[in-house]
């Protein structure tokens, strides 16, 4: 009977503390698998925000109303946009941070 009730708790324990150690593992071996599938959607939306942003011109010169969602969603895509490329700046610069402190260690 208390076997049962300990090898209960145990699993349950094992199983809370178990799945988020692994999920955190998980990430740190796919982190460049990520950050390229992420670079490569991010591409993708900037293709499509600047395929938008060639009709808004042109509906802007023959005078016609842009709609605010529309709007919105570029200034949205752009901020996205914006906020890979400030990530990546940092990625490199701690990269190449990186790669002099572990030359000065050598």
């Amino acid at each position: 009977m208390v076997d049962s009730i300990v090898g209960g708790v145990a699993a349950t324990v094992t199983g809370c503390l178990l799945d988020p150690i692994t999920r955190q593992f998980g990430y740190l071996f796919n982190y460049r698998r990520n950050i390229t599938d992420l670079n490569q959607k991010i591409q993708s939306l900037h293709l499509e925000k600047e395929r938008l942003r060639i009709d808004v011109d042109a509906a802007n010169r023959q005078g016609d109303v842009i709609y605010p969602d529309v709007q919105a969603w570029l200034t949205y895509a752009e901020g996205i946009i914006q906020n890979r490329d400030d990530f990546n700046k940092m990625k490199r610069k701690q990269e190449r941070a990186g790669s002099i402190s572990s030359l000065a260690t050598v």
